[in-house]
């Protein structure tokens, strides 16, 4: 099987994990927890590792989707 593989990055509230969940075939596997720093006046939950989703072209082909945490404390 082919997968392809899409990191998608950004700032807090760019729209990272939503763009996952509105494309992916699957339910998202996330990190989210409650926000507990100034995360808070922009959304309550944040990402907290990495965000997955997947859609699949065909039965040999894959593109598997991965959010990353858009607060620098959560860098990797």
């Amino acid at each position: 099987m082919e997968i392809m593989r899409l990191v998608v990055t950004g700032a807090v509230g760019a729209g990272k994990s939503s763009f996952i969940r509105s494309v992916s075939e699957i339910d998202v596997v996330d990190t989210d927890c409650l926000a507990t720093d100034v995360t808070t006046k922009i959304k309550q939950k944040t990402t907290v590792a990495m965000d997955f989703g997947r859609l699949q072209f065909a039965q040999d082909m894959a593109l598997h989707l991965y959010g990353t945490p858009g607060q620098s404390r959560f860098d990797f």
